[in-house]
């Protein structure tokens, strides 16, 4: 288990952590600070907290809550430094618990999928990248090199694959 390397001192389980939440996090404090620099820097800062509390944490739920709880403290604690927020609005929480756990449900969902799309075959994997960022099949068979056909053919194979893999997840991958 991941955790349990972690807390052992093992660094490439926690850089392999750190790969899969960092992007998330980056996200979820983005949500908060509409800053795209402070919100990495943030991210990065609650995943060294947990590295420098590591031995704290038996299972992969305990850091979830820690690592969105630290990084939703460390923004707001940004805005009430910058003005953006008053005290009553810090303390009553700006976010309510709902909009929390939704962001937190769609941050993980995208990891899910993310890591479903990153598993197919080299070429799949490309054509549903471009297809995620807006690309037409024409544009993609262009990009690649290879025929429209191609495209669509091992687009419908990719989607079966990631339909497995998701199972009822599957209609995210077509919202992003």
């Amino acid at each position: 288990m991941i955790i349990d390397k972690i807390k052992a001192g093992c660094k490439d389980s926690f850089r392999e952590l750190f790969s899969d939440y960092y992007p998330i996090l980056c996200c979820f404090a983005e949500n908060f600070l509409n800053d795209r620099d402070l919100s990495k820097d943030v991210a990065q800062e609650a995943l060294l907290k947990y590295w420098e509390q590591k031995e704290n944490f038996s299972n992969i739920n305990q850091v979830k809550s820690f690592l969105y709880t630290v990084t939703k403290n460390m923004s707001l604690n940004i805005l009430k430094r910058a003005g953006k927020v008053s005290d009553l609005e810090y303390n009553c929480d700006i976010s309510s618990d709902f909009d929390l756990q939704r962001s937190v449900i769609e941050h993980e969902t995208l990891l899910m999928v993310r890591k479903a799309v990153s598993s197919l075959p080299d070429r799949m994997r490309e054509i549903v990248e471009l297809t995620m960022s807006g690309a037409q099949n024409s544009d993609i068979a262009e990009r690649l090199g290879i025929a429209e056909g191609t495209v669509h053919s091992l687009k419908k194979r990719a989607y079966k694959k990631l339909k497995s893999v998701l199972g009822s997840h599957f209609c995210y991958l077509l919202m992003i």
